[in-house]
């Protein structure tokens, strides 16, 4: 496997310079295919949709239930202390922030889907 070159792209100091480049160029296209052609935009991303849902839907449910399934199943096994990362006690203080860090971007993300579920709701 070969090494992604990761270099300096203005200011983000690691960048890997072909990955970055075509992301920004297709967030820019949706951006512009979204608010210039509304309408069209519209009609194809509904018509994306159902497409997935119908055709597709019995495999993500598949999916979710395998990776819960999964999770369960590492959080009771013994391998709960590796996944973690508690080999060591020494290291005690980089798990906890590593933890912290992550429940505040899955407390962020819980937010933010009540948010839009409550918007859904009231029909906003």
């Amino acid at each position: 496997m070969e090494e992604v070159k990761v270099g300096r792209l203005g200011p983000f100091p690691r960048v890997s310079k072909p990955v970055f480049i075509t992301s920004s160029l297709l967030i820019v296209g949706f951006i512009i295919f979204g608010a210039f052609f509304t309408e069209t935009a519209g009609a194809v991303f509904s018509f994306l949709q159902n497409f997935i849902t119908d055709k597709f839907g019995w495999l993500f449910i598949i999916l979710v239930n395998t990776a819960l399934a999964l999770c369960i199943y590492l959080a009771m096994s013994r391998l709960k202390t590796r996944i973690t990362g508690c080999v060591a006690q020494s290291h005690q203080d980089w798990i906890n922030q590593k933890w912290q860090k992550l429940s505040l971007i899955t407390y962020g993300m819980g937010g933010f889907v009540l948010q839009v579920l409550f918007l859904v709701i009231l029909g906003l």
